[in-house]
């Protein structure tokens, strides 16, 4: 995925995020051959394979939210999360302990936003942030 891609789906999830009346505005978009399938967010509604994963209050996070709304086939699907704050400052939005091992058998890839910019979460990917290596496992692209 190249920084011009990266910058229209933040230009898309950002007005998503602001409309979450909730202080972590969290929003998952779920991608198959580049085109956004479903959207989702975190959500205070309940739902079985939230309990299933553990997650407090059996509250659905945005990348189960996003992954439920998505249509077959569930093949070849790229997973981007995105957090802004209330002052519209990008945030970390890496999937938690809880998502993360469930999200890594569904997803071939899993973009997510942090303070800096927008990670891929993978194997054997070298880290790019302003020249500094950081974390093995993990590839760093800021956006203008």
């Amino acid at each position: 995925m190249n920084t011009k891609r990266i910058t229209r789906l933040l230009e898309f999830a950002y007005p998503l995020c602001l409309e979450i009346p909730r202080p972590k505005k969290h929003v998952s978009l779920v991608l198959r051959k580049g085109r956004v399938v479903s959207v989702g967010s975190n959500a205070m509604k309940t739902h079985p394979l939230a309990k299933e994963h553990g997650y407090m209050f059996e509250e659905m996070h945005s990348e189960l939210d996003a992954f439920l709304r998505c249509g077959e086939p569930k093949k070849g699907l790229t997973l981007f999360n995105i957090r802004f704050n209330r002052m519209g400052q990008m945030r970390m939005a890496r999937p938690c302990h809880r998502c993360m091992p469930w999200c890594v058998g569904v997803f071939d890839s899993i973009w997510y936003t942090t303070d800096e910019g927008v990670m891929l979460h993978g194997e054997g990917l070298l880290p790019i942030n302003r020249g500094v290596k950081e974390s093995r496992n993990e590839e760093i692209h800021t956006i203008p």
